[in-house]
């Protein structure tokens, strides 16, 4: 109804009848203003149109009273439509719980059918067992006829083994002599292989030794010649060194001479130039001590380096030196006697490091 009355407000907005019906306040305020222009002849046209319109509401009301009783109509049919689906769940709740009724019968069924599977399978198997037994017993009786006749034989073959075996007991007491004169000479035998096998084996023992002794001979030899070349390259590398650092006291020498000079001169710009040198000199005296303090960790690693394969060195010829029985005295004194001059070169190259840096950073500090 809402949607009506905002469709004829907004079609028909100069129809006083319109207005009444639908309760327009200023239904008062638009019938005078109408009656103003009546004598027009455009009042006459809004007559014949409110006439027109007025027609056309009566109808629509008729479709509107024959539009609610068919909704009527339509709300019992459907009220009657519910009722009937109801009740076609309720028989499908019923048809349900029938349906789970009928499923556990059918389920009871089957187990019954499968115990009475089991029971004719196991029937089954007792006939095949008892018609298996019969057969094997009439297989037994034919073969315990043929073993009564083969005993009947063997009773007579008898007789003729005992004699044989007359003969074999005597020929037995033979071979028993001619074994133990045979296990004589098969001792004899092992005996003397085991000498040949022994002596190939010490011949075999004594080349494997030569040869290992030979090779950590070799390694020693080599690793003498690395620790020889690392000294010679520290001992390069601490001369460059001391020679940097003797250069830079003479640069500080002449920075002296040259600032007792500009004392008594007294000029801003050779004491600027003054100034400058002595700043480069104390960055290169930095730099130098750095790359001396890198030197120096470098040769403690390789003092470590050095000190793990003199030890390696030492644990194999010591693991070798335990087969050997008298080639031990030569491989030990060899050994010894490397290890000495190794020891002794790293001894001299130490204190020579030693030497040399105290007196580098005396020189430098009094130079400072």
């Amino acid at each position: 109804m809402n949607n009506l009355r905002a469709h004829l407000m907004r079609n028909y907005p100069s129809n006083l009848y319109v207005h009444r019906r639908l309760g327009n306040p200023y239904y008062d305020v638009l019938r005078r203003s109408q009656f103003r222009f009546r004598s027009s002849p455009a009042a006459s046209i809004a007559q014949n149109n409110e006439e027109e319109n007025e027609e056309r509401i009566q109808s629509l009301e008729a479709d509107v009273e024959r539009l609610t009783s068919d909704r009527d109509k339509l709300r019992v049919q459907v009220d009657s439509l519910k009722e009937k689906y109801q009740k076609m769940c309720q028989q499908e709740r019923e048809m349900e719980e029938e349906a789970n009724m009928s499923k556990n019968e059918i389920v009871q069924c089957k187990k019954q059918i499968e115990i009475l599977t089991i029971r004719n399978e196991r029937y089954q198997k007792k006939d095949n067992e008892m018609k298996a037994t019969k057969n094997e017993n009439k297989s037994l009786t034919i073969q315990l006829d043929g073993k009564i006749k083969e005993l009947a034989r063997m009773r007579q073959t008898l007789t003729k083994l005992t004699a044989h075996e007359e003969m074999v007991v005597k020929l037995s007491k033979e071979k028993k002599k001619l074994e133990e004169k045979m296990s004589s000479v098969d001792k004899k035998l092992k005996h003397m292989t085991t000498r040949v096998q022994n002596s190939s084996k010490l011949i075999d023992e004594n080349e494997n030794l030569n040869n290992s002794i030979e090779s950590l001979k070799g390694r020693i030899k080599n690793k003498d010649e690395e620790i020889q070349k690392c000294n010679e390259e520290y001992q390069s590398i601490v001369g460059e060194l001391a020679a940097h650092q003797f250069h830079n006291s003479k640069i500080l020498k002449m920075a002296k001479r040259s600032d007792e000079a500009f004392k008594r001169k007294r000029t801003n710009k050779d004491r600027e130039i003054f100034s400058e040198k002595l700043f480069r000199a104390e960055n290169n005296q930095k730099q130098h001590m750095s790359e001396a303090n890198v030197w120096g960790k470098c040769a403690k690693r390789m003092r470590n380096i050095v000190k793990r394969n003199s030890t390696e060195n030492d644990e194999d010829i010591s693991d070798e030196s335990c087969s050997e029985s008298s080639d031990d005295c030569s491989v030990n004194s060899g050994k010894s006697e490397l290890s000495e001059t190794s020891e002794k070169r790293m001894s001299m190259s130490n204190r020579d490091k030693l030497r040399k840096t105290p007196r580098l950073r005396k020189e430098s500090t009094k130079e400072m």
